[in-house]
């Protein structure tokens, strides 16, 4: 048993037709997973934000140097897990994960979301 979450067994199938075993973790509390994910998300961006300022007066301002400084990617992390922290309570989310979680095929047959 996995502390957190659900340990699964599922059959696969090989390329070649052999038969083997998939140890599957499905979180039981996906809330708490995304607000872990978030902070995470959010403690490394500040960390490459840092060390984007660091280095930021000998970039160069191409669109390939600024795509490859951490200053960029520091940025896009803050705002992941600032994304992921809102959504971890939000339920968008949490409702879709719970159907995928009853009925794996129920997300990709119809959509939750009604219209009328």
């Amino acid at each position: 048993m996995v502390k957190g979450g659900r340990l699964k067994r599922e059959l696969k199938k090989g390329p070649r037709g052999q038969a083997y075993y998939v140890e599957v973790v499905s979180m039981a509390y996906p809330e708490r997973a995304f607000a872990i994910f978030g902070h995470l998300c959010i403690v490394v961006g500040c960390y490459l934000f840092a060390w984007g300022i660091y280095l930021l007066p000998s970039s160069s301002p191409t669109p390939v140097g600024i795509l490859t400084r951490p200053l960029f990617w520091g940025l896009f992390s803050i705002f992941g897990g600032i994304c992921a922290l809102v959504h971890s309570r939000c339920r968008c989310v949490i409702t879709r994960y719970t159907l995928k979680e009853k009925d794996p095929d129920c997300i990709s047959s119809r959509d939750t979301r009604s219209d009328g």
